[in-house]
């Protein structure tokens, strides 16, 4: 694996932007001493290395409703089909309250799902 060089102001926006997701350019440009520019072109540059991969929402699906858990083993016959069959999830399911994983110690053919469901569904 190849990894990317990171100078001290990539390193520094990475752990401003780690902290808080929806931290402001100019404030993480003020925090840095640069310009808000050269935050957004880093921040792009970072982004088009695949070191950062985009920013979101977590929501707590109990405080909404979604009280009940369910985690869905799924074992491939087609190792290599394990990404499609994940991107096929994440646009089937809601992606905000599901997660589909790959464990670690289980062979490469496991794949498991979670999702939260509301109580008034049961």
């Amino acid at each position: 694996m190849v990894y990317q060089k990171l100078d001290k102001l990539d390193k520094q926006i990475l752990r401003l932007i780690a902290g808080d997701a929806r931290i402001p350019f100019l404030e993480v440009a003020r925090a840095c001493n640069v310009s808000g520019a050269a935050i957004h072109q880093r921040i792009q540059k970072l982004t088009n290395l695949g070191i950062l991969k985009g920013s979101y929402y977590v929501i707590d699906p109990d405080k909404i409703g979604y009280e009940t858990c369910a985690y869905i083993g799924l074992n491939l016959k087609n190792p290599e089909a394990f990404d499609s069959v994940v991107e096929d999830s994440e646009s089937t399911w809601n992606s905000g309250n599901s997660a589909p994983t790959r464990q670690k110690d289980f062979p490469p053919t496991d794949l498991f799902l979670r999702s939260s469901l509301e109580e008034t569904f049961l």
